[in-house]
């Protein structure tokens, strides 16, 4: 990390616990506010800056940015409120995931900022909520293999049908649709929950889903430090339950690079290796890298990097039913007219999005097997992979 990375770090630290760091003059406060951003983590590092007295350097953009995004944390924080009563009063069977438990474990709610409101649902059920929906003012926008999407302006909602996209092979056949590790909250309740240990391994999953799948950002890491630190987990358990996984190596990793950013302890080269994929990312990872991850699954599906490359261009020029479904929904009826609704795909690609076939051709030629084979090598060096015989279809 270079000083002004290790400046950000030290910043969440202070804002999450209260700790004044001592704020180095070389510092370039621009580029850490850049950083910051980049990595959804920006209320945390102003409430830093305050600890540490320094609040005539952020800067006015800095500003407007974090004061722009308080009414929307406000809005997500009620919308939850809001569906939590709805679903209550209609006995629908709910569970909040990731960003909506882990706001409340931050020391101020709003310094986790989340994109948007995500909770599992079960399908059978799924009627009634469209209708509560509807009522609300949300707009029904699409469908996708694990989740439903809804939005009401800036507010998005996700509805999973699975805890994890079922693209995931490996990582699907732990956690299936996720119902089988939830708990009642109450007796009198339609509420549910995971257990610590088992929400830890969500966590951590996820973390990992993203990680391979193109990067992730700082503020995941910080929400697996603040967890930690609150629950007393079994390690034990935990271990025995990532082991069905593969993912041991990928969390002891991780923790490791937890505790030299927060806890003290020293770097070393894996650490320093995990924390430049992380950093260079940005909050859900950078565009190279998923075009390298993209490439990785097509190599594993088709036997070569060639071989994969080839299957990508067929399938950008005739996409599966289930992806033409979700673009034309009037395929759910009548399937039979799937050959036809290429020809309108085209026109919008040739026509419309004149730049998407551009796009496509630069991607795909970056998939050279040099390139995707580095990114493999990369991935296992820091504890995660591709398994070959449960990548995604």
């Amino acid at each position: 990390m270079d000083l002004n990375e290790k400046c950000v770090i030290s910043l969440i630290k202070s804002a999450i616990t209260g700790e004044e760091i001592v704020f180095s003059d070389d510092c370039n406060i621009n580029k850490i506010l850049k950083i910051a951003n980049k990595h959804a983590v920006l209320n945390l590092v102003v409430d830093g800056l305050s600890n540490c007295k320094k609040d005539s350097l952020i800067s006015d953009k800095a500003l407007n940015d974090l004061c722009s995004g308080m009414p929307l944390s406000k809005k997500q924080i009620h919308a939850a409120e809001k569906l939590k009563n709805e679903f209550e009063k209609n006995h629908i069977d709910y569970m909040f995931l990731k960003g909506l438990n882990l706001k409340n474990i931050y020391p101020k709610p709003e310094n986790r900022e989340m994109g948007d409101l995500d909770i599992l649902i079960k399908t059978n059920q799924y009627e009634l909520i469209r209708k509560i929906l509807i009522n609300l003012g949300y707009d029904e926008k699409e469908e996708s293999d694990h989740e439903l999407i809804w939005c009401k302006g800036d507010l998005y909602l996700e509805l999973h049908k699975h805890l994890i996209p079922t693209n995931n092979k490996d990582y699907i056949k732990y956690f299936k649709n996720g119902w089988q590790f939830a708990k009642i909250v109450s007796d009198d309740s339609c509420e549910y929950c995971m257990s610590p240990d088992d929400e830890y391994i969500f966590l951590l999953t996820h973390l990992a889903k993203h990680f391979r799948d193109g990067g992730i950002g700082i503020r995941h890491f910080v929400d697996l430090w603040i967890y930690k630190n609150k629950y007393s987990l079994n390690n034990e358990y935990i271990e025995k339950k990532l082991a069905l996984i593969n993912l041991n190596e990928f969390n002891a990793n991780v923790n490791k690079t937890i505790d030299v950013w927060f806890n003290g302890v020293e770097t070393d080269k894996k650490t320093e290796f995990i924390t430049r994929y992380v950093l260079s990312s940005g909050t859900f990872g950078s565009n190279v890298n998923h075009i390298y991850s993209d490439g990785l699954v097509a190599m594993l599906k088709n036997g070569s990097v060639a071989a994969g490359r080839k299957d990508t261009v067929f399938r950008l020029i005739f996409p599966t039913y289930k992806r033409m479904a979700q673009k034309y929904p009037i395929l759910e009826k009548f399937p039979f007219l799937l050959p036809f609704s290429y020809f309108p795909r085209w026109y919008e690609a040739i026509f419309i999005r004149k730049g998407i076939i551009t796009k496509y051709r630069g991607e795909i030629k970056q998939q050279t097997e040099e390139n995707v084979l580095n990114y493999m090598n990369n991935l296992k060096y820091m504890g995660i992979s591709f398994n070959d015989n449960d990548f995604r279809k």
